[in-house]
């Protein structure tokens, strides 16, 4: 082998490892969640408040850039805020396996196990202040178009488990980028969802807190949903009835001609999600580009 080729081959090994990733340099390599994902965390600083990322890449980098999902933590009960947590990638790695980048979010408010009455109050007037996790949604995908290099921005993608379902389709009625929108049992009249006293109570303590979430209900806003929507329900989930599905769904298609609805028989709430729906979803998202 010539010293040329011999330099070449040597210079090619040594960059492919730090070019694999366009990532900030800052993040450093990440680590390895899975077989072929990569995974960086960051945090983006506002003035008021942050919101905490996690990028999910596949590893290696296929050659063409890729479709991104943008993905909040599922668990909050609608009045507060979630911060992403042990658990949650099962529903964020699939994604990266099958090809796509994954931005998962925390979303403003969040609160502690057991929180105090005063706790909970504050989480849900920083969970009002940032419009019900929209502050949030928008700094993830503001954070990925800028600075991650691998993705097509043509194809941002929003999905979400239960209330994160909820939030996927509140910003895909909310924010133009994105091309589709997955939710899974997510819940569309957040007002129905809950107990009357509950938000009678909250009414009480925070003005308009009512009012609000009545704007944050994904039904309220139904008709500003164009782009292709997935959504996935079991029939036997303990959680978020069928009826409540049934009827947003019905609402969609008078404005949207686009819609997938996936109804199972069972796996309650979330196991659904994760054995059939996820799997469908992708299947689904890979067909768009067809």
């Amino acid at each position: 082998m010539s010293r040329c080729v011999l330099f070449l081959t040597l210079a090619i090994a040594l960059f492919v490892p730090i070019v694999a990733h366009a990532v900030p340099e800052s993040l450093g390599r990440g680590e390895q969640v899975a077989s072929g994902v990569r995974r960086w965390t960051t945090k983006i600083t506002r003035a008021d408040g942050s919101t905490t990322l996690w990028i999910y890449l596949p590893d290696p980098l296929p050659a063409d850039k890729l479709p991104c999902v943008f993905v909040a933590p599922a668990g909050s009960p609608l009045v507060v805020g979630n911060d992403l947590g042990e658990g949650a990638e099962p529903e964020h790695i699939p994604y990266a396996q099958a090809g796509m980048a994954v931005v998962a979010y925390s979303i403003s408010g969040g609160v502690p196990d057991n929180p105090d009455n005063r706790t909970f109050e504050e989480g849900a007037r920083v969970y009002m202040k940032n419009h019900a996790g929209l502050t949030d949604s928008k700094a993830a995908i503001d954070y990925a178009v800028a600075n991650l290099k691998e993705i097509d921005s043509a194809r941002l993608y929003t999905a979400g488990h239960s209330s994160a379902g909820t939030l996927a389709l509140l910003t895909a009625e909310f924010d133009p980028r994105i091309a589709a929108c997955l939710s899974y049992a997510g819940v569309p009249d957040i007002i129905a969802f809950q107990s009357r006293d509950g938000i009678n109570a909250l009414d009480e303590q925070i003005d308009g807190f009512r009012a609000f979430l009545q704007r944050a209900s994904p039904i309220t806003n139904v008709a500003k949903l164009k782009c292709p929507i997935f959504l996935f329900h079991a029939d036997d989930d303990s959680v978020v009835n069928t009826a409540a599905i049934d009827v947003f769904y019905d609402a969609l298609r008078k404005t949207n001609d686009n819609v997938t609805y996936i109804k199972v028989p069972s796996g309650d709430h979330y196991q659904s999600m994760i054995d059939e729906g996820i799997p469908k979803g992708i299947a689904w998202l890979k067909g768009l580009n067809k």
